[in-house]
């Protein structure tokens, strides 16, 4: 159609696929908003294209050394036919990975790319003074995000608690950020001897994965032992620890940490963690 190949004639801006920058086509960006001050929609632009374009399946695209998510797409319609499809476009923050808690542990990880929104400060005024932050996560519609699974971001490590697709067509993960990623760890059990009548301690260094409680936390019986003020959830492998138990204890540097209870998580063992002698 004459009108859209008129309307193509203005597309001058490159857009590569951030994964692969052979990849690319032409496009327009809208102008800029810059009486938006807030929110989502202050990193957003609209990219229009050609409706023959067909955006990489990473969903990615880098234009003028920026990347940025690629989310739904609306097409303008003329005597019946589209001659434009459009795009939002969400700013991504940098390179991310996505990971298990037992790749987080070991290895393994999903590269994409992910954008970073403060949400709300959350207020645990029974435990602390100090306000936690909790985040969105804006990913890629096409990645696989669940409950559980840690997103690196920026040199930080975030704990997805909840994830949905946006009305705009992003992926969005409900995050808490950790405040420390994985740590060496010294995990200590004992084997009592009856005939001697001690206990011999069994050291095994294990990288440990530790969390606020209240990022992570489960009651599923009403035995289970409850979480106190200070308690904190560790994980650390099964591959690494055969078998865990309560009474064990943990050292994190110049912590020693007594392990209260033990949830199966699959790979990992979940440990309540609750600092000794308290």
């Amino acid at each position: 159609m004459r009108l859209a190949a008129a309307a193509s004639r203005f597309d001058t801006t490159l857009c590569a696929d951030a994964s692969n920058p052979a990849t690319t086509f032409y496009g327009q960006l809208d102008l800029f908003d810059d009486s938006r001050r807030d929110g989502a929609t202050v990193v957003r632009r609209i990219l229009s294209v050609a409706p023959d374009v067909v955006i990489p399946a990473g969903r990615v695209l880098t234009i003028l050394g920026e990347q940025w998510l690629v989310g739904m797409e609306q097409s303008d319609v003329y005597a019946g036919a589209a001659v434009r499809a459009k795009y939002v476009l969400h700013r991504a923050d940098g390179a991310a990975t996505i990971q298990s808690v037992a790749q987080a542990l070991s290895a393994g990880s999903t590269a994409t790319y992910a954008g970073k929104l403060w949400v709300k400060d959350l207020k645990e005024i029974e435990v602390s003074s100090l306000l936690e932050g909790f985040f969105n996560l804006y990913l890629p519609r096409n990645v696989t995000v669940i409950a559980g699974n840690v997103i690196a971001l920026s040199g930080n490590l975030h704990m997805v608690r909840a994830s949905y697709l946006s009305a705009a067509g992003f992926l969005i993960a409900e995050c808490a950020e950790l405040a420390s990623g994985v740590v060496a760890a010294t995990y200590t059990s004992e084997a009592y001897s009856p005939v001697t009548d001690t206990a011999t301690p069994t050291n095994t260094a294990a990288n440990l994965l530790h969390v606020r409680y209240q990022d992570d936390y489960a009651y599923l019986t009403l035995a289970d032992p409850k979480f106190v003020k200070g308690d904190e959830k560790g994980y650390v492998l099964k591959s690494v620890i055969a078998t865990a138990a309560a009474g064990a204890r943990v050292t994190i540097g110049a912590e020693v940490w007594d392990v209260i209870s033990v949830a199966d998580e699959g790979l990992c063992w979940g440990l309540h963690l609750r600092r000794a002698g308290t």
